[in-house]
């Protein structure tokens, strides 16, 4: 597992370093700041949870998964408080016909984004610290992406929303 997670951050590194070199019309000069921001985030998300991977091998008594749960649940609160800084470009964000096609639309859905996923972390944060993570179901893992998956769509059908508003 320790070897998967390291494999795909180097691989979405190597994606996020050179996507911008070969994406065509891209504003990428007003976007530096927040995919080197990205970038970072996923490196120390994967560093922690590698480090957590580790302290278990060898023996180090903490409750992992729960504190694996608590990491990606932050992700994804910290993750959304960066999407209202992205401008729009065809690298980083969410990219779909509707928030590429206008840039009010580009703007209103990240903000939105912004608050869904900040408040979706920190739900799931709270959730964490507060319920006893030991006794969770195998299928967890499961739920976690759904509950992911959900707060993605619901920022699709919010773009799809002000795309139609604004036609």
């Amino acid at each position: 597992l320790l070897i998967f997670n390291t494999a795909l951050t180097v691989i979405w590194y190597l994606i996020l370093t050179i996507k911008p070199a070969i994406v065509p019309k891209t504003t990428l000069h007003e976007n530096l700041r927040s995919l080197h921001r990205i970038k970072t985030l996923l490196l120390c998300f994967i560093s922690l949870l590698s480090i957590s991977y580790i302290s278990q091998k060898i023996g180090i008594k903490f409750n992992w998964s729960k504190i694996g749960f608590l990491l990606a649940m932050a992700f994804v609160m910290i993750f959304g408080n960066l999407y209202p800084t992205i401008k729009s470009n065809f690298i980083i964000g969410i990219k779909n016909a509707w928030t590429l096609s206008d840039e009010r639309v580009w703007n209103k859905t990240h903000r939105f984004a912004g608050k869904v996923y900040f408040l979706g972390g920190l739900i799931g944060v709270l959730y964490g610290l507060f319920i006893n993570t030991s006794s969770l179901p195998p299928y967890m893992p499961v739920i976690y992406v759904g509950y992911v998956f959900a707060l993605l769509l619901l920022t699709h059908i919010y773009s799809f929303i002000q795309y139609r508003k604004f036609q």
